[in-house]
């Protein structure tokens, strides 16, 4: 017999697993500008230092976070670097999936959604997915076609809804059908 729920239920910060992971880290400053920064829970204002900054030369930069139990990503808030820079932010692509990131070209993950930008100093970019998505990795690529600007991050969260039994899936129909057990 099978049950069919609302896929959408109180929606709760997710957590995060393990250290983030970035596709470089700006190599003058690596102390300081290292992945984990954007996932500490603290934003740092008026300073240069202690958030994810992508290295020279990265063309389509990326940062990933794996979520520590299985759950669906129903939004992404990025905080913008505080001091300058604020307009790098730009065509940002959210992708969700079970897959970790191990190459520059980010293909195998779905893109939950795109954020188009430009951002501006220090603000806060709420990013809706177009339909909740589950995935243990989340990765934020710059889609930068120049190669020209940073992935900067100060920090980020995660929004979603909680999978209780973990044997759910959500359908087109955006209702869940609980599997029974095996």
């Amino acid at each position: 017999m099978m049950i069919f729920l609302p896929c959408l239920g109180p929606e709760v910060q997710l957590s995060i697993k393990g250290p983030a992971t970035g596709s470089s880290i700006l190599s003058d400053a690596m102390d300081l500008h290292a992945p984990d920064f954007a996932v500490d829970g603290m934003i740092t204002q008026g300073l240069s230092t202690y958030f994810y900054h992508s290295n020279v030369g990265d063309i389509v930069p990326w940062f990933q976070v794996e979520i520590s139990s299985h759950m669906e990503v129903n939004r992404v808030v990025i905080v913008n670097r505080h001091d300058c820079c604020g307009a790098q932010l730009v065509n940002v692509g959210v992708h969700i999936g079970r897959d970790p990131a191990i190459s520059k070209e980010l293909t195998t993950n779905p893109i939950c959604a795109i954020f188009e930008g430009p951002s501006t100093n220090g603000a806060v970019e709420d990013i809706p997915c177009e339909h909740p998505m589950s995935g243990q990795f989340v990765i934020i690529q710059l889609r930068n076609p120049f190669g020209s600007e940073f992935l900067q991050i100060n920090e980020l969260y995660l929004y979603g809804t909680s999978d209780f039994t973990g044997t759910h899936k959500c359908g087109e129909s955006n209702s869940c059908k609980l599997l029974p057990f095996q």
